[in-house]
Formats: C-alpha cells, structure tokens, sequence
C-alpha cells in the first residue's frame, strides 16, 4: 500500500484490479499517490509505468470511479476509487 499523500500537490485514490488487470497486477486492490488535478488518463499511465504489461488492455480497458462509468479525461479526486475494467469474456 502506498503511502498517504503527505501535501495538497498530491492526492491518494484507491485502486481496485479486477480479471486480467488484477492478474497483472498481483493485487485487487491498492493505493496509490498521484499529483492533484490527476485524471483517470493520468493514474493509468501511471500504473502502466508501475505494471508495463497492462499497456495490452489500453485500447479495451474501462474505467469506473466511484461506482460511476467514467472516461478517461475525469479528474480525480483525494479519496477517490479508481476500478479498471477489462473487458470480460466467457459464456
């Protein structure tokens, strides 16, 4: 877990993983301390810095804060939960 945001030029958002993004990852959930005004665009390449091989799921990945569908150009917020969403198959 990463440490709390120690001034207000950063904020904490927490991170929920799920299918292909947590097996990538190694976790379903963490924190993370990104600078504030971040959008979810931002926080993602971020976490592809942290876990290069989720830059295979860019281009079909989802994003949800909060329990909201959101796009990539909204800003985040101290607190916030970030979920990445990949798509899902099976039948």
């Amino acid at each position: 877990m990463a440490p709390m945001a120690m001034n207000s030029d950063q904020i904490t958002i927490r991170i929920s993983a799920f299918a292909s993004a947590a097996q990538i990852m190694g976790e379903r959930t963490s924190s993370v301390v990104v600078p504030a005004g971040s959008t979810v665009d931002q926080a993602w390449s971020g976490l592809i810095l942290r876990h290069g091989d989720l830059q295979s799921l860019s281009s079909t990945i989802a994003f949800g804060v909060n329990d909201q569908l959101s796009g990539r150009e909204t800003v985040l917020k101290d607190g916030d939960r970030l979920d990445l969403l990949p798509p899902v198959s099976g039948g």
